[in-house]
């Protein structure tokens, strides 16, 4: 063994741990990242005077339009189903008609196939109507 072959070792083993050591410290890459839900209207958590007409959600890519790949569930209170027919999408935006006329919490949940090919799914709500004409008539049926 010569002098040199320790210190070639020695250089090789600190390179590879530098190596390491950045790619440990490094952030994800957006390539690496799914896709998320950046919008939606109606926002969630917000209240609208009446039940719109659909609601839209916007990702931060390109979903994948396939048949039977991406679905928005739509209901109120009681679990009733609002949504009508399939999301229709548009690069990132997926847009879901709605029928009916319920007011109080609207739950929309939602599960899309992203651009890198994986599912990803969520939920939140909002309320539709006036929540004060709601506690109104409630207070006024339970007294009659």
């Amino acid at each position: 063994m010569s002098a040199r072959t320790p210190s070639l070792r020695m250089r090789l083993l600190v390179g590879f741990g530098i190596v390491l050591g950045l790619a440990a410290a490094s952030p994800a890459s957006p390539a690496l990242a799914h896709d998320e839900l950046l919008a939606s209207d109606p926002a969630a958590d917000s209240a609208v005077a009446e039940l719109p007409d659909e609601v839209t959600l916007t990702f931060s890519g390109v979903l994948i339009d396939e048949e039977g790949v991406n679905a928005i569930s739509v209901t109120d209170a009681a679990g009733t189903e609002l949504a009508e027919g399939t999301p229709a999408l548009d690069g990132t935006t997926a847009t879901q008609a709605i029928d009916g006329d319920s007011q109080g919490p609207i739950t929309v949940r939602w599960r899309v196939v992203s651009s890198d090919g994986h599912p990803v799914s969520g939920e939140f709500s909002f309320t539709a109507g006036d929540p004060a004409a709601r506690s109104w008539y409630r207070l006024r049926r339970t007294a009659s």
